[in-house]
């Protein structure tokens, strides 16, 4: 996409502009009025950005580098969109939010067993309940292991394959 600059120079000049641009890539003319794009995203004019397609910034070609008979630019969206630089993945989300919750499930089956355990025989002693927990945190533990295990080799394979067709989405923003 390309964001047309905020100043009346390049309001005027909106049309031309978006006349010039390549077919199906948007252009965005900003309000006078609304936040500046250069200011949120930490840019300037005349600068790409190239954002993967989970929405990272993979690159920031600033001037000169950003003038188009240069390679900087398209080597950066070539390998933005043919390479998995993020190696940001649905799976990799998936996998995140997997050992997320399973150490909720560890930490919620740790604190259940220690009311259980102290309710159950409340003249237990300290070192009965020490020995009880540190079964749990062994189990936790090799539970973990296993499903760390399988998600690293799930990744490996995965990595492989993904690069080819991961980046079916990349960002392009001309800043200008």
């Amino acid at each position: 996409m390309i964001v047309n600059e905020r100043e009346a120079v390049s309001r005027a000049k909106f049309w031309e502009l978006e006349r010039r641009a390549p077919p199906g890539v948007p252009v965005y003319q900003q309000d006078p009025f609304q936040n500046d794009v250069w200011e949120a995203l930490d840019g300037d004019k005349d600068d790409f950005l190239v954002y993967d397609r989970c929405g990272l910034l993979t690159f920031h070609i600033v001037l000169p580098y950003s003038f188009l008979h240069y390679v900087y630019v398209e080597a950066a969206i070539r390998a933005t969109y043919n390479k998995n630089i993020c190696n940001c993945t649905l799976l990799g989300r998936l996998i995140t939010t997997a050992i997320i919750i399973i150490v909720i499930i560890a930490i919620l089956i740790l604190t259940t067993t220690i009311t259980a355990v102290t309710r159950i025989s409340p003249n237990i002693s300290l070192t009965q309940v020490r020995m009880k927990l540190f079964i749990v945190l062994v189990i936790i533990t090799l539970i973990l292991s296993i499903l760390t295990t399988i998600i690293i080799i799930i990744i490996i394979s995965s990595s492989s394959s993904s690069s080819r067709t991961s980046s079916l989405a990349t960002t392009v923003i001309l800043l200008g």
